[in-house]
């Protein structure tokens, strides 16, 4: 079967896992046309099964029966209030939701949604778990109300696209559309990760971890409750759990920390961006160090690219030549024996290529 195309599929796959292994909502924001809903609907069914998870696609006009559930007419007939929630957030089988542009929703049905993500008649443990996407974040009363509702702000970084495997993976995509790669758990093991309890080996690292990072918060301005602690507790830890299979462990697997990249609510994308560098400069502080590296260096790579004029653009091989050195310098020094510092000097090297025959460089 056919797959999305394109590195920002794996962070999306990521993000969503991490929300639903530790019981907490998850938003994908970003420009349209990236796949956000598609992605969430080709991994609802393999996680929660079929029939198990629901999709609520919202607008203005959405009414919040939509959401709760209409009552009953044949109930009504009998003097009773009843409401049809099959197929909606209340559905009593429903694992997963599937909440379709949630900042489009009108207020009322905003209203609705706050109860949806904040339930209080379930277990946070048997609360179904709601994946979030918006194209944009509402202004004003509505951030406030989900700040510490959604665990998850995962915004999609523009990258370039590969136009000839994106067209071939969908022209031969069959009639189960395309499918996301990589592993995702089913539900069985969601459960079986729920359920573990860290020992005192996994609540010393995890303790330790989220000290650090509360400290840089709030060094940064950035205010810590204890809402958010928790969240970031469950995140890491039965992220921890689902990679290393183990219920203790001593220290924690990077694949868990870096989940916290994503664990602050972010209403713009530079906002994100500004968290990931705190929480990376925690969790990995040698990553950091080279994604803010290469950062700088594409960036210059891609504005030479973009000029049209090959002699204008031959003018500046020395000047790229110049970037290419100093940050391949950068990331020796930061980096060491670490293992990603030469892939990381091969695709600066990948990168100033494309730059110099006018090509945009890939990220990813």
């Amino acid at each position: 079967m056919s797959t999305f195309i394109g590195s920002y599929v794996s962070d999306i796959r990521d993000c969503l896992i991490a929300g639903v292994l530790s019981g907490q909502h998850a938003v994908v924001l970003g420009a349209p046309g990236w796949g956000k809903t598609a992605i969430a609907r080709a991994m609802a069914a393999r996680v929660a099964g079929d029939g198990r998870w629901c999709l609520v696609r919202l607008d203005p006009s959405t009414p919040p029966e939509a959401v709760r559930g209409a009552y009953d007419p044949a109930a009504l007939l009998q003097g009773r209030l009843e409401r049809v929630v099959g197929g909606t957030p209340y559905d009593p089988r429903a694992r997963l939701v599937i909440l379709d542009e949630i900042f489009r929703a009108n207020e009322v049905v905003f209203d609705v949604l706050l109860d949806v993500l904040d339930r209080l008649d379930l277990s946070p443990d048997t609360a179904p778990v709601a994946w979030a996407t918006a194209n944009f974040v509402a202004q004003g009363e509505r951030v406030e109300a989900l700040r510490d509702r959604i665990a998850l702000w995962l915004w999609l970084q523009p990258e370039s696209l590969d136009p000839r495997a994106v067209v071939g993976a969908h022209l031969a995509a069959g009639d189960d559309g395309l499918s996301v790669p990589g592993e995702i758990p089913g539900w069985e093991t969601v459960l079986e990760v729920r359920a573990t309890r860290p020992g005192e080996k996994a609540l010393r690292a995890v303790g330790e971890l989220l000290s650090q990072l509360t400290q840089e918060a709030q060094a940064q301005g950035r205010r810590v409750n204890p809402r958010r602690l928790a969240q970031w507790a469950r995140l890491v830890y039965r992220v921890g759990v689902y990679t290393t299979g183990e219920a203790d462990f001593a220290a924690l697997p990077d694949e868990a920390a870096r989940v916290l990249r994503w664990a602050w609510p972010a209403p713009t994308p530079e906002e994100a961006a500004s968290w990931a560098q705190i929480a990376l400069s925690i969790v990995d502080a040698v990553g950091a160090a080279i994604e803010a590296a290469m950062a700088q260096a594409l960036a210059k790579f891609r504005e030479v690219a973009a000029i049209g004029d090959p002699g204008a653009r031959t003018a500046k091989v020395a000047e790229l030549g110049q970037v290419l050195a100093g940050t391949q310098a950068t990331l020796r020094q930061v980096g060491g024996d670490d293992p990603r510092v030469p892939e990381a000097i091969r695709t600066l090297t990948e990168w100033f290529a494309a730059a110099v025959s006018g090509k945009e460089p890939r990220d990813g």
